[in-house]
């Protein structure tokens, strides 16, 4: 069974009240929290997670560490590019189509952080590559052609204008070309659910819509 959770920024709880089993696997909605401390070599987070008999798998948001996620080796995975962290984790990358237990998943991370400029104040962490490219943005729309704009289930950070709204919230303007993509998918994709995470909240702003943070909910 497929699962979809959100934010994690590296803290286990939730994970200690599942029953997850080796034949499930849980996909993170971004902001796993890999690599956010720079300055220690072994990653606990991680560590606990390679030590689960589940498959964990992750789209990255603001609150990852690109640059750590770049050096990864890269493979071929779910019939999309995939960076192995570990042998049961795994980061599914920006704009990849991929197929798990049947179902077909778009995939697309990235997000620009609010908390951009008090972090580099505070001597944080902060990576320009948060943000999708163009030449991302490029692939995610071949490989969506290649499929006729049609999949099963969109994994994305954030969320189109249109499901900002319905959570009061606003893009920051480094967000633009994303929340303009994000926008013509939602217009021109055909799916059955689109899940996302980014902003810490549970809900359902539309039908067949899921807005994810603690809660895991099982991909039917």
């Amino acid at each position: 069974m497929v699962y979809v959770t959100g934010d994690m920024h590296g803290f286990p709880d939730r994970l200690h009240r599942t029953q997850l089993t080796a034949d499930d696997t849980l996909i993170v909605c971004g902001d796993l929290g890999y690599g956010m401390n720079p300055a220690s070599a072994i990653d606990f987070f991680i560590e606990y997670l390679a030590s689960k008999p589940y498959t964990v798998l992750f789209i990255d948001g603001n609150h990852d560490n690109h640059e750590r996620l770049a050096e990864l080796p890269e493979e071929w995975r779910y019939g999309g590019r995939v960076h192995r962290v570990r042998d049961n984790v795994f980061h599914l990358m920006r704009g990849q189509i991929y197929t798990i237990e049947d179902r077909t998943f778009f995939t697309l991370g990235g997000a620009a952080s609010r908390d951009k400029h008090s972090r580099q104040q505070r001597g944080l962490p902060w990576w320009s590559e948060e943000v999708p490219s163009a030449e991302e943005l490029m692939e995610a729309a071949e490989n969506l052609e290649t499929v006729g704009w049609r999949v099963d289930t969109v994994l994305t950070h954030t969320a189109p204008r249109v499901l900002m709204e319905q959570l009061q919230q606003v893009a920051p303007p480094d967000e633009a070309p994303l929340t303009a993509f994000l926008d013509a998918l939602w217009q021109d994709l055909q799916f059955n659910e689109w899940y996302f995470g980014h902003w810490h909240v549970d809900t359902s702003p539309a039908e067949g819509v899921y807005a994810v943070h603690e809660t895991i909910l099982p991909v039917e």
